[in-house]
């Protein structure tokens, strides 16, 4: 029910996706059919999803004799709608690639040997015994990627709690480097998750993203709403990115600067009286401080700041305050800065002084999602905090306890043995070597680790640096539970079963880990019980009365699990914070010793901030830039998207390229403080002059990680400087030195 009835535009927009979920429903059976009936036609067709990113859109997967020899979008999927990108058409390829890791092998000298699982698991088993007994389980440490992260329940969930009962606070993945700063600052002013309803909004603000490309099933979304709801697109980004062409208005801030920015915005909304009055009044605290923190922030201070004109910062603010609903699509970019946490607040907070809070089309409280038994066992841990506890506080204390440190530097618990001595570490579905920041210290860091075990499904640079790999699954060769849709408003689930069982002798990390506590014995046998991956899954999902069987033969191609009622009436609960209202100067935090509102910092290398440098390094470096394509280090081994995309290239602006002597396809060198990689130009007035911008993943001498820092940057959300650090640039000629 509506919580806003006078809004007859909101029930509206409710009503449109009531009747998407209600024709999933009708179509969700009838799918079962079409996979029965097909096998005898001597195909099987299988429904799933996919996992190439972690949007994971509905798919059918056509099987013939244990292969894989096509895929197809599911159209009444709730989510992705029938849309399946190109990567995601590119799956037969990545699962039956030749470059899929096929069995157990160990490092004998400087040659790898296959061995057999029991003798891989037998050698791990022991190594973590014996580091437990003789130097206790912080010098062992645990690092998970996207392949197993977006398994979720299955992945690092399951994971997470094995490393509780060995008791290693040591967990690391890459929520350390995208988004958590977001999420707690959410969760610091009104208490829970806020997801942009941007297919029911009527002006969409896209900031640090480039969702066309990153996240394509949501910016189908974004597009649709311009198209049934008027909808108007406002893109902030120092890229004209694909996004960006779509814009109604677009603005180019100097990078790392976004904070700045955001003040300038609620400056022109509280200074005007365009501030949702009512709402502030009744629902929200500290509004009086923060009138008092952006009053300096004018759009004159900012343009200086920014290089963004000052008309143009009211405008936006005008027409984000003025139009109902609006809400705010914010990119990863956004936290990657010495201000990042200021900035993941600047966009939770305008959200508030909007009133666009829990109505359709703007930030709506996160729906409760299936129901399940907890995964973490924290009274195993005692008083051993993770990594970096002390230093970051807003990731542990209030009441949330996150499931890892905040940690990108955490080689330096290896290099300098602080607070303690890490000399095992455990890699699943991870690339550190390519996707971690600092790729000289990652080097020297796993070189001086006693054990390394890396589980994957594809040997990569991390790889090189293991005594142990192990052949994984790929998506499509194990179970887990798909939930993102939540995540964008849609309260649906869906097993991802085995299309096929898994290749050689690939096993799930799921059962791995398993199979591993089984030989640890102890705790583990009480903790840990199960022997497969589908009784763990069982067990956890039992409090929503959902098992593996029931979603596999009734809901093959999902359910929906979430009440049809996607507002969360405030009006009734109040929020979920100390004061039962929307707090805008956070009292919490100041009672951890963290200005709610800090000043703005420039970026730890500017032209500002650091004048000197700027001589000798005159360029400012984006890093991280995505390629639809490719999902972080993946999938570069799949011969139809290396047809699309061959090499790595970086962006540069004409006036850019001309000042260095260098054209469009010439190859380039991009050189920092920390390192210097070979790329190829891109030269596109599509970027700001005086920037350059690398996209991400490529590893070689292409790696863009050799050149950015580790090191927290952003002294309250822990961020290293990814989005800005300054650089020099020249033209690659022959006899160029490496």
């Amino acid at each position: 029910m509506d919580h806003r009835p006078s809004h007859s535009t909101e029930r509206r927009a409710y009503h449109r996706m009531s009747a998407s979920i209600d024709r999933f429903r009708r179509t969700a059976m009838s799918q079962t059919d079409r996979a029965t009936d097909s096998v005898s036609a001597g195909r099987k067709i299988v429904p799933g999803a996919c996992a190439m990113c972690i949007e994971e859109c509905g798919l059918y997967a056509h099987v013939e004799n244990g292969r894989i020899v096509k895929v197809e979008g599911m159209p009444e999927h709730p989510f992705s709608e029938g849309f399946l990108c190109v990567a995601g058409r590119a799956i037969p390829e990545y699962v039956h690639s030749e470059a899929r890791i096929k069995h157990p092998m160990k490092k004998v000298g400087d040659q790898w040997v296959r061995i057999s699982w029991d003798e891989a698991i037998d050698t791990i088993a022991a190594r973590l015994k014996r580091y437990k007994e003789t130097e206790g389980p912080e010098a062992v440490g645990i690092f998970t990627g996207d392949p197993v992260n977006m398994a979720l329940r299955m992945g690092y969930y399951l994971i997470w709690r094995w490393a509780d009962v060995y008791g290693t606070p040591n967990r690391f993945y890459d929520g350390d480097l995208c988004f958590t700063p977001r999420l707690r600052a959410y969760f610091f002013a009104v208490g829970k998750m806020l997801i942009p309803d941007v297919i029911n909004s009527k002006l969409i603000l896209n900031w640090g993203g480039n969702p066309a490309i990153s996240f394509p099933p949501l910016f189908n979304r974004v597009r649709k709403a311009m198209k049934n709801n008027g909808a108007k697109l406002i893109v902030i980004d120092p890229r004209h990115t694909a996004t960006a062409r779509s814009a109604d208005l677009f603005l180019q801030p100097r990078p790392g600067t976004d904070y700045a920015l955001g003040l300038a915005l609620m400056n022109v909304i509280i200074s005007e009286g365009l501030y949702d009055k009512a709402f502030v009044e009744k629902w929200t605290t500290g509004f009086d401080r923060l009138a008092e923190r952006v009053r300096p922030y004018t759009p004159e201070k900012a343009e200086k700041i920014t290089g963004i004109k000052a008309e143009d910062i009211r405008t936006v603010a005008r027409m984000f305050a003025r139009t109902k609903p609006a809400c705010i699509l914010a990119g990863m970019k956004l936290e990657q800065t010495t201000s990042g946490w200021g900035t993941a607040q600047c966009v939770v907070l305008l959200h508030i002084i909007t009133g666009n809070v829990d109505i359709p089309g703007g930030a709506l409280i996160r729906m409760a999602g299936v129901k399940e038994k907890p995964y973490r066992l924290k009274q195993l841990m005692g008083d051993r905090l993770c990594v970096g506890a002390d230093q970051f506080p807003i990731y542990h204390k209030a009441g949330v306890v996150f499931h890892e440190g905040c940690m990108p530097n955490w080689a330096d618990l290896v290099l300098e043995g602080k607070p303690h001595k890490m000399k095992m570490l455990m890699i699943s579905g991870s690339n550190p070597v390519v996707s971690w920041p600092n790729t000289n210290k990652t080097i020297k860091a796993l070189k001086e680790l006693e054990f390394v075990v890396v589980m994957d499904a594809f040997w990569q640079e991390t790889c090189d640096y293991a005594h142990i790999v192990l052949p994984a699954c790929t998506f499509m060769e194990r179970i887990s539970l798909c939930a993102i849709y939540e995540g964008h408003n849609v309260p649906a689930v869906q097993l991802r079963r085995p299309v096929i069982p898994p290749l050689y002798e690939s096993m799930s990390d799921a059962n791995f880990w398993l199979k591993l506590a089984r030989r640890m014995g102890g705790k583990f046998d009480e903790y840990l019980p199960w022997k497969t991956d589908v009784e763990a899954m069982d067990y956890f999902l039992s409090p929503s009365g959902l098992t593996v069987k029931y979603l596999t033969e009734e809901h093959p191609t999902g359910i929906i699990t979430g009440p049809e009622e996607i507002v969360f009436d405030y009006h009734k609960h109040g929020f979920p914070t100390p004061s039962g209202k929307a707090e805008l100067y956070s009292q919490t935090l100041l009672d951890m010793g963290i200005e709610p509102l800090p000043e703005y910092r420039e970026p730890p290398e500017s032209p500002i901030s650091t004048p000197d440098l700027f001589k000798e390094y005159p360029v400012i470096l984006i890093t991280g830039a995505r390629q639809i394509e490719y999902w972080h280090s993946q999938q570069r081994h799949c011969p139809s998207l290396r047809r699309r995309n061959p090499e790595p290239t970086a962006e540069l602006h004409p006036e850019t390229a001309a000042r260095y002597g260098i054209a469009d396809g010439d190859p380039i060198f991009i050189e920092t403080r920390r390192g210097r990689i070979e790329r190829k130009a891109i030269v596109t007035d599509a970027i700001l002059p005086g920037v350059i911008a690398t996209h991400h993943g490529w590893g070689g001498k292409a790696n863009e990680n050799f050149l950015v820092d580790d090191m927290p940057c952003d002294p309250i959300g822990g961020y290293p400087p990814l989005a800005n650090q300054l650089c020099r640039i020249g033209k690659l000629t022959e006899g160029s030195p490496s």
